[in-house]
């Protein structure tokens, strides 16, 4: 049996955690060969991000805060990502090291950790909780920095325990006793063994069977052409079939023509992935409009049988024909949607039904399930204009017009779009009714933060 070669991850983080990491990942087997990247400032997280994720196969955080920074820069993760999130297991050490200098820590200062992990810590080791002032927001820096510099400096708080790195430096800098609270070696080993679940789910998801259905009409008619139609139909078959085969010929993947105007292909999740640069174009459709003239709607479905990623294929396929044809629609059997590739504004959705309480009790409210509204959200948060119509709306979710427009007076009534005017159509027709979105309304933003 050939052994699989290890999985390459990569470990983000300040220079003493990433230094820890390492230690611990001596004693880790040899499915997993780690990378370190750390960094001085919150500043280089991105740039070490895009470093690493091209590098590796998974990207480890040593805390949430960079993790959440990179998910607000990079919404559809390169690479698959975790984090070792906050625990109470974390406030033990600090709070025995302020004790053993002598500081009171039933007068702490204490962010990152809500009220009930503070009161569990304190009982644990016998301490009363009630006097500590506890900030368990993912805050501004400099907020957070003035709330324990305004505590301390009033008496309410004879010391401070704090989760951000920078605060603890400026704290530390004013003299003002502060300890830093950070993952006990057993998290970030723990973190290890999630990097290895990951890479190997991760190269799992690469082995999928991945089906296509690729279909096309001829933009002119009968009777705009010299020659006859049979023999301009199976030149232009030939035509495509033959720029298929070369496209799809690096991949290993299977070509047919299944009836006229139509092909099926065969591959893996894995070398579509690389094929369409991780799910962000499909070049394809642009090559056969420049050799061939011909506008091509393509469904792709992932799945663990040719069976199911054949069903996922053909209700992408009916997405990209919704969306007016020249893009590409991928479905995964779990519920992930890719589209439309070919289009400036693709996007990622996730149409699985999720845990997020803030997007179900909305879903509620405007009357429809969690994925539709999932991937409506999604959809208008790629909006590249403040205004937009039912038509804008429908292109990008690939259903109907009159659909798109039933949506959007829910999402009016519930308040999650707004009406903005109405676009005045010079021709003969209806003038379209405008509307604008907003990520920064209180329900809308918390169902993008869940």
């Amino acid at each position: 049996m050939v052994q699989e070669r290890p999985i390459k991850a990569a470990v983000i983080g300040p220079a003493n955690l990433v230094e820890r990491v390492a230690s611990s990942a001596r004693e880790m087997d040899d499915r997993i060969a780690v990378k370190f990247y750390s960094y001085e400032e919150e500043e280089e997280i991105l740039e070490v991000y895009r470093r690493a994720s091209a590098e590796n196969e998974v990207v480890l955080f040593t805390g949430p805060l960079a993790y959440f920074r990179v998910q607000g820069a990079f919404p559809n993760w390169a690479v698959p990502s975790t984090y070792v999130p906050y625990s109470p297991d974390w406030l033990y050490p600090p709070l025995l090291r302020l004790l053993s200098r002598g500081y009171d820590i039933r007068r702490a200062s204490v962010d990152g950790f809500g009220g009930d992990a503070i009161n569990e810590v304190y009982a644990e080791i016998g301490f009363d909780s009630r006097g500590v002032l506890s900030w368990a927001e993912t805050s501004d820096e400099e907020e957070l920095y003035r709330f324990h510099r305004r505590a301390y400096e009033s008496g309410q708080a004879s010391c401070i325990v704090t989760c951000m790195r920078n605060i603890y430096g400026k704290l530390l800098r004013h003299n003002i006793p502060v300890e830093w609270a950070v993952p006990t070696n057993s998290a970030l080993q723990e973190l290890l063994k999630k990097g290895i679940l990951l890479g190997e789910a991760a190269r799992e998801a690469e082995r999928q069977v991945a089906v296509g259905i690729l279909e096309f009409h001829d933009p002119r008619q009968e009777e705009e052409m010299e020659i006859p139609y049979e023999y301009r139909r199976e030149r232009l078959l030939l035509a495509v079939h033959q720029i298929l085969l070369g496209q799809f010929e690096r991949l290993g993947a299977f070509v047919t023509p299944t009836r006229p105007g139509s092909f099926l292909f065969i591959a893996t999740r894995g070398s579509l992935k690389e094929f369409t640069r991780s799910f962000r174009s499909f070049d394809l459709l642009d090559l056969l409009k420049k050799k061939t003239g011909v506008a091509a709607s393509v469904g792709i479905g992932f799945g663990s049988t040719p069976w199911d990623a054949g069903r996922m294929a053909y209700k992408a396929l009916q997405m990209a024909r919704r969306a007016g044809g020249n893009c590409c629609y991928l479905l995964s059997e779990g519920g992930e949607l890719w589209g439309p590739l070919g289009s400036s504004q693709a996007l990622k959705i996730d149409i699985r039904v999720t845990a997020n309480q803030a997007l179900f009790h909305l879903a509620e409210k405007v009357g429809c399930s969690p994925p539709t509204l999932s991937r409506v959200i999604a959809a208008l948060c790629c909006l590249d204009k403040s205004f937009f119509t039912s038509e804008d709306l429908a292109r990008l979710t690939g259903v109907s017009t009159r659909s798109a427009q039933r949506m959007l007076k829910r999402l009016l009534e519930a308040g999650v779009v707004r009406r903005a005017g109405v676009e005045k159509i010079i021709s003969p027709g209806r003038n379209r009714s405008l509307y604008t979105f907003s990520r920064e309304e209180k329900e809308v933003r918390e169902v993008l933060e869940g």
